[in-house]
Parts: structure tokens; C-alpha cells; sequence
């Protein structure tokens, strides 16, 4: 069903953009009306037309998205019990969106009630005067995102600046020309006069495209400070009146900027590594600060009810912000978002806030592709719209507007919900798969840490499944193809490991011939599983950091090989023996230990 918006102020970009849904010609007449202080309400005419009173152009937006979903309450007057609907999008490791792409996913999010986004960009925003600040890392210009603010506006959607003042500053601080700011390798030098004309620098750049008077500060996570160059002789040290006086200047430079800033809150109430502050360090900072309280992993709403009411303690209406689970891995995991969105959410209600802020992060290169998190982007803001969304509310949305399979998208969590997994504690928050599908097939370390030999047979089946979901997927093929893919490589790398070892114990030469020919086998998949990934990923971003990308799966292949030649020498009887299976089982060893690919890659860790 087409609907006809060519009455509507953003009529034309929303049938260029979104054209499944709606035209400028033909299709059902929709008219809109701003007549409400909040929420909307539908009529429908008995000639057809309909008619949209609303109060803001989000409540426009998310009326048709009701209208496309089928299960609009005509005649009803309908408000968000959380009126802040936001999502921020990690910029910073890797992944910068393409504008086109962003702009047609925030028109589907929008639809489905995202009125407040922003992308954090440690470095990946244009400041005039320093070009090494996102060099070679996909910056966006002031162009690019002026587009994306102004095209946001149409869809009812405020965007915001979020960078970081203090912490998370390494991409900026390894350059020699910024040592001067440095007091860690990754925090600036609070207590430095001239950090405060840097901050003053790339606050004011940071806002230039923006039209919202809100600005994220970042401030997070700001381990060592005071520690570094800012440390003095004889000194106490006293790195939370240093933080909280810093939080202070900065907002200062905000407020005459005309700036309301926010901060994420995790070193006011002590959950960065440092305790939390007293009643004098809090009394620093001044009251106008937003606190950003964020927490991704509790699965206990009182745990979320107990640490929101330490800001509300404190005279703060926090902005509260929960985690989409989709870092650290290739696939999002959507159960455990289930886990732990939902009391967030359920607490976020109970207290009656008004602000959430969902994260996307992209920790260890952001391999998570945006195109597969889009049921669980539906889950979140259904519960933003009704604190108790029924299952066919949300996939309904994520059906009709994103054209998703829930049944299948919502399958990628089984690449990490493996708790059940002999060897393997607390499965929902470990990247299970990326650890397997990153192991070195020589080391096999993963593979000896499981000790289970169902591991291939569950991946063999989860491919078997994704091949069977790629025929009716529609525009969704390329990623089913890539899961696939994905399940194939881990199950036949699993296999080899395990197989290959046995025989070499066993001292059976000829077992080892077969996993030669599978090493060569489990090459050509990786280099398959590149080249659509590639596509993937350039569909959906720029090309700055799939470099990162491409040498893990470079180094994949070429890992493999060296595995297939290792097999032959000993074969052919060139070596005695293989020195790497000669290595006692790793005990000791934790899954924390091994969950990212520089953990994964390689025993050793070389800082200098």
C-alpha cells in the first residue's frame, strides 16, 4: 500500500528515499495538521483520505509509521511515554556510514520512532586548521554532516554533536604534534592551560553543522588521569577533583557557547575504576551538566533502579542509555539484549524518565554490519512507544518497515549463545563465534579450551540454515550468504584443529594428508567470505578501516597456509617434529582473555 505525501513539507524526500511506501502520485491522500502539544492522532475520512494531527514532525513521522504497519488507532490520541527516542552510532573504530546509507536507515528508524540521534566521533568530524585530527580515518566534512542534520530534520529527527573532551583520545594524541596535550597516551592534560584552547578549538569546530544546542562531551572512562604529565612531585594526587574540575571548565566554555553539555556519567557514581565522589568533588561540577548514565549488562532491573537513583541523589534527571549489544562481534546478539534492554527500559519507566540514548558501539574494528541490527533497533524503541510492547508490535515494525525476518535475524544471537557449551561460563556475554572464527588453526587455543567436539556440528547446522533462509531473504540475501559463510568456516576450522592434532598425537601421517587438502578447502572460504564481506561492508560504509578488516582476513588465510605447508613438512618428514603441538593445553587461560582478535591473533603482545 502506497501512501501519497505530496502534501506534506517533506513529502519528496520521503518517497525518494523510502518509495515501497511512499508517492507523490496516486496512493491514499495524507494530510497533516499541527494542532496537538504532544503525541498524534489519525483520522480516517470515509473517501479514504487520511489526516495526521499532530504535535512535532516525529509524532508525524511515527503516525505513518502506524499507518504502514496496519495497526493505527484511529481517532486516538497517541504519546510516547519517553519523548527523548535516541540512538548513537560509533563512528570511531573503523566504521564511518556512508551519508546515503544513513540516510535512508534513519528514514526507517524515524518510522519507527527515533527522534534524537548522533554518531561519536572521537576524531571522524572535520576540524579546520588540523588535518591530522581523522586523517585516513573517513572524517565527515561539515558538508556531509550539514546534510545529515538538515535531512534528519525532515524526518523528524534532532541530531547532535558527540565527540570527547578528555578520555578516548588516542587517535588524536599518537600524533607528535598533540604531545603537548597528552597527559596519558589516550586522556588530555586537565591540568594544562592550553588543553582548555584545544577543547575551546573542536567544541566550537564539533558544532558548526548542528542546529541542536545539545552537545555530548564524552568523559568517560578517563583511567590514569592525573597520573601522566599532569602528575607533580610531592603532590597529592587527586584525579577526582581533577575530573570534576575539568567537567567544570568545559562547561563553562559550553554555556557561553550557548551549549547545554552532557556527560557520561560513570566516574560521578563510580563505575570506572575509581570510587565514587564525595559530596565536595559533585559539588564541582555544576548543576546544568546532563548526566549520561549508561550501563549495558545488568540483567536485574533493581540493579538498574538503584544506580539511576544515585544521579537523581545527586539533583540529576539523567539521560540513560543502554547497549545494543552489537560490539565485539560479528553478529548481534540479540537475546542478550533482551537480557538487559528490557529492565533498563522497565526501570527507565518505573522512575518516569523521559531521556534514553541506545549505544552502538564498535569495539575491535566494528565488524557488525548495520543491515543485521535492525529487529533489535525495532525491540528498543517499541519499548520506548509502550513500556510493555507486546512481540507482535515490535515485529510487526521490524517486518513491514525493515522488511526483517525476526525468526531469522534474531538467529544471529546463537553464534554467541553457547552457554551451555561445556568449558564456557556466562555465554551471553562472551563474542563466542569471532573467537572461534579468529582462533589460529596451528594454536588452536579456542578449540582446546572447548573441548567439545558437537562445536562443528552446531555450525554446520546454523550454515545449513542461513543457506536455506538466503533464497527467500530479498535484499537481506548477501548477509544470510554471509552468516553462512561465517558458520562454515568455524565448523571446518574447528574440525581441522581437533582432527589434525589427534592425528599428530597419534602419529597417523596419512590423517594428516586429508587435513592438508581441508586447510586448502577452509582458504578458499575465507577468500569468499572476504570478497562478500567487502561488498558488505562498502554498501554500507566508506572505505577507511576495512583495511583493518582485510588484513585479519589476509592474515586468516595466510595462517592456514602456513598450517598446510607446517603439515607437509612433517609429513614428508622435513621436521620432526610440529612445536606448536608440542605446547601443553592452556590452563589458566580465561575467555576473557581471548575475546578480541589482538588477544586472538597472536601470544604475543608487544608495546614497544
Amino acid at each position: 500500500m502506497l501512501y501519497n505525501v505530496s502534501g506534506l513539507s517533506q513529502g519528496k524526500q520521503l518517497s525518494t528515499v523510502l518509495p515501497e511506501f511512499f508517492c507523490a502520485r496516486g496512493g491514499i491522500p495524507i494530510t497533516a495538521v499541527k494542532g496537538l502539544s504532544e503525541g498524534y492522532i489519525v483520522n480516517k475520512a470515509n473517501d479514504g483520505k487520511i489526516k495526521i494531527v499532530h504535535s512535532s514532525v516525529s509524532d508525524l513521522i511515527l503516525a505513518l509509521g502506524s499507518l504502514i504497519c496496519g495497526d493505527v488507532k484511529e481517532d486516538e490520541k497517541v504519546i510516547a511515554p519517553v519523548s527523548f527516542r535516541g540512538l548513537m552510532l560509533d563512528c570511531s573504530r573503523n566504521a564511518v556510514p556512508k551519508v546515503e546509507y544513513l540516510k535512508e536507515s534513519l528514514s526507517r528508524l524515524a518510522l519507527m520512532g527515533l527522534n534524537h540521534f548522533c554518531l561519536y566521533t572521537e576524531d571522524t568530524y572535520e576540524v579546520i586548521g588540523e588535518p591530522l585530527i581523522g586523517y585516513g580515518r573517513g572524517k565527515y566534512t561539515k558538508v556531509e554532516l550539514k546534510e545529515i542534520v538538515d535531512f534528519c530534520e525532515g524526518v523528524g529527527i534532532t541530531m547532535f554533536p558527540c565527540i570527547q573532551t578528555l578520555g578516548h583520545l588516542e587517535q588524536v594524541l599518537k600524533y607528535g604534534k598533540y604531545c603537548k596535550h597528552r597527559d596519558t597516551d589516550r586522556v588530555l592534560n586537565a591540568c594544562d592551560e592550553k588543553t582548555y584552547e584545544f577543547v575551546d578549538k573542536i567544541i566550537s569546530e564539533a558544532i558548526g553543522p548542528y542546529k541542536s544546542d545539545l552537545i555530548h562531551l564524552g568523559m568517560d572512562e578517563c583511567w590514569g588521569i592525573g597520573r601522566g604529565n599532569a602528575f607533580k612531585e610531592d603532590a597529592p594526587i587527586k584525579p577526582l577533583e581533577i575530573y570534576a574540575k575539568h567537567v567544570a571548565r568545559v562547561a563553562e566554555i559550553c554555556r557561553n557557547k550557548g551549549l547545554k553539555p552532557v556527560i557520561w556519567g560513570d566516574f560521578v557514581i563510580g563505575m570506572s575504576g575509581e570510587k565514587a565522589m564525595d559530596e565536595r568533588e559533585t559539588g564541582i561540577i555544576p548543576k546544568y551538566v546532563i548526566m549520561n548514565y549508561w550501563n549495558y549488562y545488568h540483567s536485574d532491573k533493581q540493579k538498574y533502579l538503584d544506580e539511576m537513583n544515585k544521579y537523581k541523589k545527586l539533583d540529576y534527571d539523567p539521560i540513560v542509555s543502554p547497549g545494543l549489544q552489537n560490539w565485539g562481534r560479528f553478529w548481534i546478539n540479540h537475546e542478550m539484549v533482551e537480557k538487559t534492554v528490557k529492565p533498563c527500559m522497565d526501570a527507565v519507566h518505573e522512575l518516569g524518565i523521559k531521556r534514553v540514548l541506545m549505544t552502538m558501539w564498535g569495539d575491535d574494528g566494528h565488524e557488525n554490519l548495520f543491515e543485521g541490527d535492525y529487529h533489535s533497533l525495532a525491540y528498543y524503541l517499541s519499548l520506548c512507544l509502550n513500556p510493555s510492547p507486546s512481540d507482535e508490535f515490535w515485529k510487526l515494525r521490524a517486518s513491514k518497515i525493515c522488511s526483517v525476518s525476526v525468526a531469522k535475524f534474531a538467529k544471529f544471537s546463537q553464534f554467541d549463545v553457547m552457554d551451555k557449551v561445556p568449558g564456557l561460563k556466562d555465554g551471553y556475554f562472551k563474542p563466542t563465534s569471532k573467537m572461534l572464527f579468529y582462533d589460529d588453526p596451528l594454536y588452536g587455543v579456542i578449540n582446546r579450551m572447548f573441548s567439545n567436539d558437537k562445536i562443528s556440528d552446531i555450525f554446520w547446522k546454523t550454515s545449513k540454515f542461513y543457506r536455506k533462509a538466503e533464497a527467500g531473504a530479498g535484499k537481506h540475501s548477501d548477509l544470510f550468504r554471509l552468516a553462512a559463510l561465517y558458520s562454515s568456516i568455524i565448523a571446518l576450522k574447528f574440525r581441522i584443529c581437533m582432527d589434525s592434532r589427534n592425528a599428530y598425537e597419534s602419529k597417523k601421517k596419512l590423517r594428516l594428508k586429508t587435513q592438508m587438502k581441508e586447510l586448502l578447502r577452509l582458504e578458499k572460504k575465507i577468500e569468499k567470505f572476504h570478497k562478500l564481506y567487502r561488498k558488505l561492508w562498502l554498501r554500507e560504509r566508506k572505505p577507511f578501516g576495512l583495511e583493518v578488516i582485510d588484513q585479519r582476513f589476509g592474515g586468516m588465510i595466510l595462517r592456514a597456509r602456513c598450517m598446510r605447508e607446517t603439515l607437509k613438512k612433517y609429513v614428508d618428514g622435513k621436521i620432526k617434529t610440529i612445536p606448536e603441538y608440542e605446547l601443553d593445553d592452556p590452563e589458566g587461560i580465561e575467555f576473557r582473555d581471548v575475546q578480541t582478535y589482538r588477544q586472538l591473533s597472536t601470544r604475543c603482545l608487544s608495546l614497544w
